[in-house]
């Protein structure tokens, strides 16, 4: 999966939700560069992960309604994190 900021061209290798919506515990989402497909049943989190990649980069705090419930949640802790792989040039052109 890639993704594109400005100039540079980004490959998604893992997403890790920690207190998104149904993803209480730590759940790492490897990705690999390749994902073209999530596949699960009815409420299985499909939606909430691909909301969640929509929100990378995004520098608007998580709204509370898309934090897990009941879950309390530290200000320090990361509820989505990210991974990218930049080609040579991309990473030559970010130095």
């Amino acid at each position: 999966m890639q993704m594109f900021m400005g100039e540079i061209d980004l490959e998604l290798q893992l997403v890790t939700l920690h207190g998104f919506r149904r993803f209480r515990d730590q759940t790492p989402i490897r990705t690999n560069g390749k994902l073209v497909a999530l596949l699960g049943p009815n409420e299985a989190g499909k939606t909430s992960i691909l909301n969640a990649i929509s929100m990378i980069g995004n520098d608007e705090a998580i709204p509370k309604h898309d934090l897990s419930r009941g879950m309390k949640i530290p200000d320090d802790q990361n509820i989505i994190t990210a991974k990218f792989r930049l080609d040579h040039d991309d990473l030559e052109a970010a130095k």
